[in-house]
């Protein structure tokens, strides 16, 4: 989201007719914000399931917000956007606003029934059940060797099925070239089909091997990088078929420490959260529950984890958007939701800040200390007042 389209949320909102209006606009573009992915600047940009959760909550049973999006029409924002809740695969709600976010074609890890898939002539089969058996048994990867699917293959069309396998249920294709698997009419059918593949993708899905090192590859494959096959040795080609596999999914998938982190991460925004969730059940106006709810996820956001972006929309609601900013007093304090104590707005390193007020002063100190470009020399500020007084 640009400053552009920043500018047109800002808009929408205060084109409201009143202060729930407004505080409603608000509150359904920060939880649309909050969904994606972008807006996270962690590695993995993964929005918390406790969120989620929220999210969901919030459209189905948050009366402020839930009856005015449970329409097929949803709800007219102006300013070109319109919200309203769509039901996931999951059986969750999550809102989605039209105009908000151009279009987005989703991306995710392509799923294979096989990981690597051999072609071989039958004077190789040898050499291909070893290879086969030790990627299997000592690396755990899902292999498609003919032995290994007697029973699957049974009563198979298995020209059409074969040619299937070849192009598209593996990752990757590992071809024995040999004099032999350049005779044969079956080995020419697989290597069609992982040719077709190559040719959709143009990316590396072959991974040629020489049975001889006086074997001559086909010339479509002669500009391809291969590896002569060492029969005593067949770690270094399981090895990298393994790592290649595996790079492609790590970045996919979660480690343990992230899960550990994830995991925190939830617990601690469930306990923050509360709070506000609470208050929100005491106060009996919807214009207090929904600036509750704003407040609450503004508490909540880690702004050093956040895109600038969403920094951009926390400060407009927290300092010049009147149904929020006006709940804070001259000192930026508020009492309006006292999880253990006043909380106090300001605007940090990262972006806008709330915080207890316990935490305030040393934090400031530290900011100050950190970042003097930030706030300045107040002393010298000060006697330049003074000189011009005089």
């Amino acid at each position: 989201m640009d400053g552009d389209k920043l500018s047109q949320v800002i808009a929408a909102i205060e084109d409201a007719s009143n202060d729930e209006d407004a505080l409603r606009r608000a509150l359904l573009f920060l939880l649309a914000i909050l969904q994606r992915p972008e807006t996270y600047n962690n590695s993995k940009s993964r929005p918390l399931s406790e969120f989620k959760e929220l999210v969901h909550w919030t459209l189905l049973a948050f009366s402020p917000i839930a009856r005015h999006v449970s329409g097929s029409e949803g709800l007219n924002l102006s300013h070109g956007f319109r919200a309203r809740r769509k039901l996931n695969a999951d059986g969750k709600f999550s809102i989605e606003i039209d105009g908000l976010f151009p279009p987005k074609v989703e991306e995710s890890l392509p799923t294979y029934e096989y990981d690597v898939c051999i072609s071989f002539a039958g004077e190789q089969r040898n050499i291909a059940e070893s290879l086969a058996t030790k990627m299997k048994e000592e690396f755990y990867l899902r292999v498609f060797y003919d032995d290994f699917e007697k029973l699957d293959l049974w009563g198979r069309d298995l020209f059409k099925h074969l040619y299937e396998v070849y192009s598209i249920k593996s990752q990757y294709c590992i071809v024995l070239f040999s004099d032999a698997y350049l005779a044969k009419n079956w080995t020419a059918h697989e290597l069609r089909a992982a040719q077709s593949r190559i040719i959709k993708e143009r990316s590396p899905y072959v991974l040629p091997v020489l049975i001889d090192p006086t074997v001559e590859p086909p010339r479509e494959f002669e500009n391809i990088a291969y590896l002569t096959l060492d029969p005593t040795d067949l770690e270094p080609i399981c090895s990298e078929v393994n790592e290649r596999i595996w790079s492609v999914k790590k970045n996919h998938w979660l480690v343990v420490e992230e899960i550990a982190e994830l995991i925190n991460e939830g617990f601690q925004f469930r306990l923050t959260f509360s709070p506000f969730r609470e208050q929100m059940n005491k106060v009996e106006h919807a214009v207090d529950k929904l600036a509750v709810f704003i407040l609450g996820l503004a508490w909540c956001c880690a702004q050093d984890k956040v895109s600038s972006q969403l920094n951009g929309v926390f400060e407009y609601i927290l300092f010049a958007f009147p149904p929020v900013a006006l709940r804070f007093d001259d000192e930026d304090e508020t009492l309006v939701v006292p999880p253990d104590g006043t909380i106090r707005r300001m605007i940090g390193p990262h972006g806008p800040v709330l915080m207890k007020q316990a935490f305030w002063d040393p934090i400031y100190a530290q900011w100050k200390e950190d970042y003097p470009q930030m706030f300045g020399d107040e002393e010298d500020s000060d006697d330049e007042i003074e000189e011009d007084v005089d």
